[in-house]
């Protein structure tokens, strides 16, 4: 398949057959991907790297799809909530045979044939439009050679898949518990998923729910701290959460062991010795009963 060419072939037809802004920009991040798969008949990606590829909303994307569909020029094949759809998409410039120069131009299936209807006017198109259908011939030839020379493409193109799929499940945590995911958020979420992996940055933005901060900023901060503790993994993280748990368990109870020792009765003996309690005697007391009495009745004379 010819980049240029799908391209070219791709705005004439929609200077005939318009489509809508999300259309023509989801169509034309699904050739990028394309071709940066090799051209291949059907290839898969999640639905959330197109959405920030094409910069569309989750509304825009899915009516952008739909249009392409019913337009005939892309195929799509749902394969479950767990796995990345499949798409394949529709050779514009070999169906609409497009030569230039006013030519009207027909195709046939089975040769991949040029069979030009010119005009009186447009004589000198018609050695332009004849080369055009040897290139044509050309393409599938030269597609099958890159297949055969190429025998790691597919174990490449799964552990791409592998990836992506990573990437999109965490850009959709974000999105489901974060808010709006901007195309320079995505892009550093998978960074950070490049960095560290994605159970690791998935845990990081758990910490952030729990402690109610719904911004990436904060996730970012947990991760550093993490990174800097030589945590790169959540294996790692547990183990290290469960060795200080244990020290501060330890702690716990000997604070607890403290205020429970059992005091022998010697100590509390001593104690009650060391308090001194004056004791008055009676004949104090009635001394001190009489010159009370004294007092009240030289009070009352």
């Amino acid at each position: 398949m010819n980049y240029i060419k799908e391209i070219n072939a791709f705005y004439d037809l929609v200077e005939r057959e318009p489509l809508s802004a999300s259309a023509v920009s989801l169509w034309n991040t699904l050739l990028h991907i394309n071709n940066k798969a090799a051209w291949a008949e059907a290839f898969t990606v999640p639905g959330m790297i197109l959405k920030v590829k094409a910069g569309l909303t989750d509304s825009s994307f899915k009516r952008a799809r739909k249009e392409l569909v019913e337009r005939g020029l892309i195929e799509h094949e749902s394969r479950g909530s767990n796995l990345a759809p499949v798409y394949k998409m529709k050779r514009i410039h070999l169906e609409t045979g497009f030569c230039g120069g006013g030519a009207g131009v027909e195709v046939s299936d089975g040769e991949n044939t040029c069979e030009a209807r010119v005009e009186p006017h447009v004589n000198d198109d018609a050695n332009h439009c004849m080369n055009h259908s040897t290139d044509l011939g050309k393409d599938p030839l030269i597609k099958q050679e890159n297949t055969k020379q190429n025998p790691t493409t597919l174990q490449y193109d799964a552990k791409s898949e592998i990836d992506r799929n990573e990437s999109s499940r965490v850009l959709a945590f974000y999105g489901e518990n974060f808010g709006l995911l901007t195309p320079f958020v995505a892009e550093d979420i998978m960074n950070w998923v490049d960095d560290l992996g994605e159970e690791l940055v998935l845990e990081g933005m758990k910490r952030a729910i729990e402690r109610a901060k719904y911004n990436f900023g904060y996730v970012k901060g947990i991760l550093n701290s993490w990174v800097k503790q030589g945590i790169t993994s959540v294996e790692v993280l547990r183990e290290r959460e469960r060795k200080e748990g244990m020290v501060s368990g330890r702690a716990e109870q000997k604070k607890f062991a403290r205020s429970d020792e059992v005091v022998p009765d010697w100590f509390w003996e001593r104690k009650k010795s060391s308090v001194k309690v004056d004791v008055v005697d009676d004949e104090d007391e009635k001394d001190a009963g009489e010159m009370l009495r004294e007092y009240l009745e030289k009070g009352v004379v």
